[in-house]
């Protein structure tokens, strides 16, 4: 059975767990013979104080140097955090392929091998393990694996040291590990020879120990004069490390706040000499205010460990002032309690930041001023980040979370479809990688705007679908009003244009309803009515009749006239001798209710034509699905003053076409009246010419015609 890594992590945590030492970073030369490698590797680690290398900046370069096989494993889970070269040569895969690797990978025993090494060296009381280890050739390889605890980077982990003892184990691979048992039937075997030998057994005894006692305490004096000799290259090597860092780094006292080494980065960076900086403390490179800020961090110390102490401000000599990133570490040096610290300067990055801060926000700014959005949407998990104005212009308040369902709820029912689609088929596979529509969203106060929205693919799947979208969002409502009052004008001009011919080939009442139909159809309504107004401004008439009422009651046409009082709203413009607009006529106030018969009403406009200071006709939409503006009103009286004019002048044209045969016929009659005279003159003058012959006129008198036309 294969043990798991946290089989490996635990067998290797139990010792040191027992042996309680604060974290140090071992150091050891090449492996002394086999049978003395277990005492040497206990008093290394016992004598070796666990503060000796807490004093120098950096071990990086001691782990890669060194010719020991060294591992660093996180305890928890097994894994490789690094390894150094020595590891990379033993083991025969690179570095990298080591650090994807767990202890697990690499150690041959199984779980219950791996739980007898571990009962084994706990009965034992030895601080290593024995385990066989598989090399990438795929050999195996028996090794004395040392570890101890250790803080790396502000990480726990395990510091492992491994020594190859193949040579000794190679005859006994498949037995080796149960020595312990073949060691315990020895020492019953050994009990019994002493039964019999116990005085010879004694003083050889006392002269091994004797013998042994003095070879380790020979060893353990080379072995301290050697740990010694590697502490003063450790030392010089990282007083080098501690000089030539680019950052600037120095040791302060804790008691004093006194400066007690300074690095050369240090010196260069803010100014002062080293003698300068020995002189001053921590005080004097801060600003005054920030004193307390100080003492209170001073005061929270953590007991050991790093201190990632924020940012702060630091004065150099030239009295600038730069912003730093400060990590401390609480060390002994030179016998006194002292930090170790680390200044990052983030100045530059800090005005950076400040300068991109600016720049976004005028960005910001910009895109809010301009009505304009931007956002960027997830397809995999249907989520939308976006800026803060993009709800907005939908006229909502911010939302928790914005979907693609969001989008089309917001979206005017008549443009859902089309948008759907266009957004449907750019994510498809195949599909074009940018999309630009304008569509409409109904605000909570049912007011219409208009949207347009740019978007662009900007990753694609595996298989060609659509994963991240960008775009913008902008406010067009005002441009697309500024259109459709243009196009409204065009039709509306041409509507006015087409009304004289339209006279001309319709009678009146026709006439009428041809222009309640352009009134319904140039402002979306649904229907419309034309009034004319009695002399009296007491009666109305009702000449045209909106197509619902009609179909819902074909006698409607039989009540034309209606007194004001009973006219309704229709009849409010009249009263008031001004438009009347009501876009929620169910919660108007102070409203006159609806002639019998009418269709019911949600939105109207009513406008009075007025004429010499009389209200001559009444024109009225109602209905739109949306509310009525300004232009629905300019709409309804031009169309209303057109109609009137053009019904008034026909009027007026067929008034005066039968004055004029009247005249024409009394004309006729004047004229033949005038002919007669004449003659009935020249009779006259005919018989006075006559008067002096007396025969002749009395034949005359008997040839006159008998008609009346003297006596008229």
């Amino acid at each position: 059975m294969t043990p798991s890594t946290a089989d490996i992590a635990a067998a290797s945590a139990m010792e040191y767990r027992r042996a309680g030492r604060p974290a140090s970073w071992p150091r050891a030369a090449s492996a002394p013979p086999i049978s003395l490698r277990h005492i040497l590797a206990a008093l290394w680690l016992a004598l070796i104080p666990s503060t000796l290398f807490a004093q120098v900046p950096d071990f990086r370069q001691v782990f890669d140097d060194h010719g020991v096989v060294m591992l660093l494993i996180d305890p928890a889970s097994g894994q490789i955090v690094d390894a150094n070269p020595a590891a990379a040569d033993f083991y025969g895969y690179g570095r990298d392929a080591l650090r994807s690797m767990t202890i697990a990978q690499i150690n041959s025993f199984s779980a219950e091998l791996l739980a007898a090494e571990r009962a084994l060296a706990e009965k034992e009381n030895r601080n290593y393990f024995i385990f066989r280890h598989r090399l990438a050739s795929g050999e195996l390889r028996t090794v004395e694996v040392y570890s101890h605890p250790f803080e790396f980077d502000g990480r726990p982990l395990l510091l492992s040291m491994i020594h190859d003892i193949t040579p000794g184990r190679s005859l006994e691979e498949g037995m080796w590990h149960y020595q312990q048992r073949l060691e315990e039937l020895v020492a019953a075997r050994t009990a019994e020879a002493e039964a019999r030998h116990r005085a010879v057994i004694a003083l050889l005894a006392g002269l091994s120990v004797a013998a042994v006692l003095t070879l380790v305490l020979v060893l353990a004096i080379r072995r301290i004069k050697r740990a010694e000799a590697e502490l003063r290259e450790s030392d010089a090597l990282y007083r080098h490390l501690f000089h030539a860092n680019p950052n600037p780094m120095w040791v302060f006292e804790l008691a004093t706040l006194r400066f007690l080494a300074v690095n050369d980065a240090a010196v260069s960076h803010y100014g002062y000499s080293r003698d300068e900086f020995l002189s001053m403390t921590i005080k004097d490179i801060r600003p005054p205010e920030d004193l307390p800020r100080l003492y209170e961090n001073l005061g929270e110390l953590p007991a050991g460990g790093l201190d990632q102490a924020g940012v702060w401000r630091h004065l150099k000599k030239d009295g600038s002032v730069i912003e730093v990133e400060i990590t401390s570490h609480v060390l002994e040096f030179d016998r006194r309690e002292c930090e170790l610290v680390l200044a990052h300067d983030i100045t530059a990055r800090r005005q950076a930041e400040e300068r991109l801060r600016e720049s976004e926000e005028r960005l910001r700014l910009s895109t809010e001023l301009a009505q304009v959005a931007v956002w960027d949407y997830r397809v995999p998990t249907d989520r939308m980040s976006r800026s803060k104005n993009h709800d907005s212009l939908y006229g909502l308040p911010w939302q928790d979370d914005w979907e693609f369902g969001t989008f089309l709820d917001v979206t005017h029912p008549d443009d859902r479809a089309r948008a759907h689609e266009t957004i449907r088929q750019s994510l498809a596979p195949g599909g074009p990688d940018h999309y630009a529509f304008d569509f409409r969203v109904i605000h909570p106060d049912q007011s219409i705007h208009w949207l347009s929205v740019v978007g662009q693919v900007v990753e694609r799947g595996p298989d060609g679908s659509g994963m991240t979208v960008r775009g913008t969002l902008t406010d067009v409502t005002e441009r697309k009003r500024g259109e459709l009052a243009l196009a409204l004008a065009a039709r509306r001009d041409q509507a006015l244009l087409n009304l004289p011919e339209a006279a001309e080939a319709l009678d009146e009442a026709a006439f009428m309803q041809r222009g309640q139909e352009l009134a319904e159809e140039l402002t979306g309504s649904r229907i419309a009515v034309i009034h004319l107004v009695d002399d009296d401004q007491e009666t109305i008439e009702r000449v045209t009749w909106p197509r619902a009422t009609l179909e819902q009651d074909c006698r409607a046409t039989r009540d034309k006239h209606c007194p004001v009082s009973q006219a309704g709203v229709w009849a409010d413009a009249l009263r008031l001798r001004a438009p009347v607009v009501f876009n929620d006529y169910a919660n108007a106030p102070d409203k006159h209710g609806l002639p019998q018969g009418d269709a019911g009403l949600e939105r109207l406009i009513s406008v009075p034509v007025i004429e010499d200071g009389r209200v001559r006709m009444l024109t009225g939409v109602g209905n739109k699905p949306e509310p009525y503006s300004g232009a629905d009103v300019e709409t309804v009286r031009l169309l209303g003053e057109s109609i009137w004019r053009i019904v008034s002048k026909k009027r007026q044209q067929a008034e005066l076409r039968q004055k004029l045969a009247e005249l024409q016929q009394w004309y006729e009659v004047m004229l033949g009246r005038e002919g007669r005279i004449l003659e009935l003159k020249r009779e006259a003058d005919a018989l006075r010419q006559r008067l002096d012959e007396p025969r002749r006129y009395a034949e005359d008198l008997a040839d006159l015609p008998q008609e009346g036309g003297v006596a008229e």
